[in-house]
């Protein structure tokens, strides 16, 4: 009977998991972009406009 509950416990984690990752994931990549903009700012490096693939130096 307990493993019955463990189970029935566990069931609604491993389907959630995924979009748990991923939510985790975006949040931090989003911190880190800010981060960075935000010392780009401080050191007076504004990047120049354009799509990254214009910017890209070849």
């Amino acid at each position: 009977m307990g493993a019955g509950i463990g189970v029935a416990a566990m069931l609604p984690v491993p389907p959630a998991l995924p979009a748990e990752l991923a939510a985790e994931i975006t949040g931090v990549a989003a911190v880190e972009l800010k981060l960075i903009a935000e010392l780009h700012e401080v050191y007076g490096l504004r990047p120049p406009a354009g799509s990254p693939s214009a910017r890209r130096p070849i």
